[in-house]
């Protein structure tokens, strides 16, 4: 019946327009075939997007491992002049690879630089890891001449995932997240953890503390 439906179609459309009958399936085989590469155009397109660091599918698993990474910041020795920030590195198989926070063994270590240093930059594993981080790796830093940001390029790591963007408080303009995407590193952001991420850097921003005691 759908056959038979097309082909009277194609016969209207023929009467209507003065083409032949051949004339008219040539006419709807190249808007068929349009059609087709639009949509391999607007597949390709997003490929590149997803290639490029726009954003993923967030999963529970992200939240899993968002959840330790505040975990981590938590155990920050307290700094007046810089953030307390945690990190999980998990390989691509979904096994933690090491894990790091801010000033953990060092006054001026960095989170990433932590999780980071435990391992080789060579190591095979970090072939297509990801790297949760509730703060956006830094772009630029005094402490040390690389930054957090230059140590994840120089691995295999093909995602970062972060709780928040750096404010303009101790840097004026971090653009870790733009460099990393730039780069061809995807770059996902879970705001629903930010609250979390501020908390534990309240005495920074202002914010009310805890009692912990």
């Amino acid at each position: 019946m759908d056959e038979q439906e097309d082909d009277l179609g194609r016969e209207h459309l023929a009467f209507a327009s003065g083409m032949t009958m051949e004339e008219v399936v040539r006419s709807t085989v190249r808007a068929s075939g349009d059609a087709m590469m639009a949509q391999v155009r607007r597949e390709a397109m997003a490929a590149r997007l997803r290639v490029r660091g726009h954003g993923g599918t967030i999963t529970a698993m992200d939240r899993m491992w968002m959840r330790q990474a505040i975990d981590l910041a938590g155990r920050c020795p307290p700094s007046d002049g810089a953030f307390s920030v945690g990190a999980v590195l998990v390989d691509a198989s979904g096994q933690k690879l090491a894990c790091g926070y801010s000033r953990e063994d060092d006054p001026h270590v960095h989170a990433e630089e932590s999780a980071l240093g435990k391992l080789n930059p060579a190591d095979a594993r970090l072939t297509g890891s990801a790297l949760y981080t509730t703060l956006e790796p830094c772009s630029q830093r005094k402490s040390r001449p690389v930054t957090c940001t230059e140590h994840i390029l120089r691995t295999q790591i093909s995602r970062v995932i972060i709780a928040w963007r750096e404010p303009s408080l101790l840097v004026a303009d971090c653009v870790g997240v733009e460099t990393l995407r730039a780069d061809g590193v995807i770059v996902d952001e879970l705001p629903d953890w930010a609250d979390a991420a501020h908390a534990v850097n309240a005495h920074l921003l202002g914010l009310p503390q805890s009692d912990k005691t």
